[in-house]
């Protein structure tokens, strides 16, 4: 069943004149694994063992169907003191690969071959349910099989969460489930930040990770990219879930999702006023610093039937100084603060600071 598929099947004796080398056992299903790789990319593994003579050997195997060359293929030896040296493709074989092995004594030698599988491809998908503070997540990989060999009971590494072990026929194309997690707390916001989301206010659902949740690995491990549903209990009935690419999340940071614009909230920014002042002049009567005073506005419109409440993260036209605000606020960083803002329901309400931008040159 496995005869084709990098079956270790051809020993020959080195043109140098060391003595043949021959196989002592087949390889068996348990001694291959297939490894995920980024990019939908399939990997095999496979362990090998031969008896080879003292000196140097020629070690060949037969590649996987879809046009592997040789290059990416790689032999590695488990045996203290093997060498492999690189591969070549003999004309008069094609499809296989060819390594010389130097042995320092006679006797068994482990290695493991790996090659990539054109032919086997891989993708996740999520799902998101939502409760109004809780939640059930899921996840599940579709392989697909365009190639001739038949996996059966093969373990499948490099996915989030845990191995997996699959079947899959010629042709086929399944889809396999990886975890569930049930209980997850959730949080929605409303946030109005144009570097990240744009210029509309969205709904933000999150998802910690800060911590494992009753034991589960759900912050341990990095989150690929795929296609995620997202259902909420308190949708109005038939709306269809929805259906977003979930980002790349790396291990142990929240799981931060937007939901789209929020329907009835809109944001206005402008500047009200920019002058300068405390110029300073060089030598010469000439300006040569001045500092800048600016006035900033946001508008919030709530046309929704009940207030709301929204985080503003306002990026500042520069390095300054919070001179003046309207309402309180947390500096992020350098660059952005951040304001807690209640608007109540078919109401404008307005945020204003002002910024002191200081030596600044003509």
């Amino acid at each position: 069943m496995l005869r084709r598929f990098m079956l270790l099947c051809l020993l020959l004796a080195c043109p140098l004149g060391a003595s043949a080398a021959y196989l002592t056992r087949a390889v068996t299903p348990a001694e291959q694994s297939l490894r995920a790789l980024s990019g939908g990319r399939m990997l095999i593994r496979q362990a090998a063992e031969a008896y080879l003579a003292a000196g140097v050997n020629q070690v060949a195997f037969l590649l996987p169907a879809g046009g592997v060359p040789p290059e990416q293929a790689h032999l590695r030896p488990l045996t203290e003191g093997v060498t492999v040296r690189a591969a070549e493709a003999p004309r008069e074989n094609p499809g296989w690969v060819r390594w010389l092995v130097d042995v320092p004594r006679e006797g068994p030698v482990r290695f493991v071959l790996t090659c990539p599988l054109p032919d086997l491809t891989w993708e996740l998908s999520y799902a998101l349910r939502t409760e109004p503070e809780r939640a059930t997540w899921q996840a599940w990989v579709r392989l697909v099989n365009k190639g001739t060999q038949d996996w059966k009971h093969i373990a499948v590494e490099g996915l989030p969460w845990a191995p997996l072990t699959i079947s899959l026929p010629p042709g086929g194309d399944a889809r396999f489930p990886l975890i569930t997690l049930t209980d997850l707390a959730v949080t929605h916001e409303l946030r109005y930040e144009p570097d990240r989301y744009g210029e509309a206010v969205v709904d933000l659902l999150t998802v910690p990770r800060t911590r494992d949740v009753a034991g589960q690995p759900f912050a341990a491990e990095a989150i690929p990219p795929g296609r995620l549903e997202i259902s909420e209990d308190l949708a109005p009935p038939g709306l269809p879930p929805r259906t977003l690419n979930l980002p790349y999340t790396p291990r142990g940071r929240d799981l931060v999702l937007s939901l789209g614009a929020a329907p009835g909230l809109s944001v206005v920014r402008k500047l009200v006023s920019s002058r300068q002042v405390n110029v300073r002049l060089d030598v010469d009567g000439r300006p040569a610093l001045y500092d800048l005073d600016e006035q900033y506005e946001l508008t919030v419109s709530n046309k929704r039937a009940a207030g709301v409440a929204l985080t503003l993260v306002e990026r500042l036209a520069g390095p300054g100084e919070i001179r003046e605000s309207s309402q309180p606020y947390q500096p992020d960083d350098v660059g952005h603060i951040t304001f807690a803002v209640t608007a109540p329901a078919q109401t404008d309400t307005k945020v204003t600071y002002r910024l002191r931008r200081m030596n600044l040159e003509p």
